[in-house]
């Protein structure tokens, strides 16, 4: 399956948008993102993000799943200019008062569009070369990330982890104690 360009997705956006088209497109951009760059990785808690986003039926819905999805993303992979308060609280403002497609579809494109930093998230999708072994540069985007966010006010975290030994062995999924 080809993975359709970002500036393509948020480009298809129109003032005739439903909240499904919407909530649609939100999901298939944040699909790409992976649990290392988001506080929680829990399944359980992203399926239902996902089948919710899916279902909205307002824009005011759109502003509330946008505003989850905010607090869920590292501090890491937003782009500086992102992460000065001011900025962030005046979007979280419109979240709150999106009452049309423009609204919802700016707000999308605000976030998803200019404040996630595709290249570094996509950094950490790439943690491993195919032997096994660990690129210098972005074995540390991990830990660096987790430790910046851990030791910022209010940060915590939930661990996730996937194991297995070889490739003939079925993965095993599950959080750490």
């Amino acid at each position: 399956e080809v993975e359709v360009p970002l500036e393509e997705l948020l480009a298809a956006a129109t003032p005739e948008d439903t909240p499904a088209v919407i909530g649609n497109r939100q999901v298939t951009i944040t699909d790409r993102l992976p649990f290392n760059v988001v506080l929680t990785a829990d399944d359980d808690l992203w399926d239902k993000y996902r089948e919710a986003t899916l279902k909205v039926s307002s824009f005011a819905e759109i502003g509330k799943q946008l505003l989850f999805l905010e607090e869920e993303i590292l501090p890491v992979v937003l782009r500086s200019e992102w992460n000065a308060e001011e900025a962030k609280a005046k979007w979280r403002e419109r979240c709150k008062a999106a009452a049309s497609a423009a609204d919802a579809n700016s707000l999308i494109k605000d976030f998803l569009g200019k404040a996630v930093d595709w290249a570094l998230v996509e950094k950490h999708w790439v943690l491993g070369t195919a032997d096994g072994r660990y690129d210098d540069d972005s074995a540390l985007l991990v830990p660096e990330g987790i430790e910046a966010f851990v030791q910022s006010e209010g940060g915590s975290l939930g661990v996730y982890a996937e194991a297995f030994e070889d490739e003939e062995e079925e993965r095993r999924e599950g959080r750490l104690a």
